[in-house]
C-alpha cells in the first residue's frame, strides 16, 4: 500500500460490515491471510480490491472476494515514533 502507508506502520481499524469504494479495509484473503487493500469496486455481496501502488499488481487484486472475509475500515495510522494519522472518512 505504498505511498499511502510504510513497512511498520500500525493500522487502527474499525470493525464495519458495509464498505464503499475508497475504504481502506484489512481482510483476512483464504491463500495469502491478511491484507490492507482499497476497495474498488462492490458487486453484490464481493469486493474487489486494488493497491496504491501503481507501479507493483498484487496477487489479491482484480479476483472477487466476498464481503464476509473483511475484517474492517482502517480509521488510522500509527507511525513510530508518536506520529498518528487519522484518514478522511469516505463520504457519497
Amino acid at each position: 500500500m505504498l505511498p499511502t502507508f510504510n513497512s511498520g506502520d500500525i493500522v487502527l481499524v474499525k470493525h464495519e460490515d458495509h464498505f464503499k469504494p475508497g475504504d481502506i479495509i484489512v481482510l483476512n484473503h483464504p491463500t495469502v491471510g491478511m491484507v490492507v487493500k482499497r476497495v474498488k469496486t462492490i458487486l453484490r455481496e464481493y469486493l474487489y480490491l486494488t493497491g496504491d501502488n501503481k507501479r507493483l499488481d498484487s496477487s489479491t487484486c482484480g479476483e472477487p472476494l466476498s464481503n464476509s472475509l473483511a475484517e474492517g475500515r482502517v480509521f488510522a495510522v500509527y507511525r513510530f515514533p508518536f506520529n498518528i494519522k487519522l484518514l478522511p472518512a469516505i463520504t457519497d
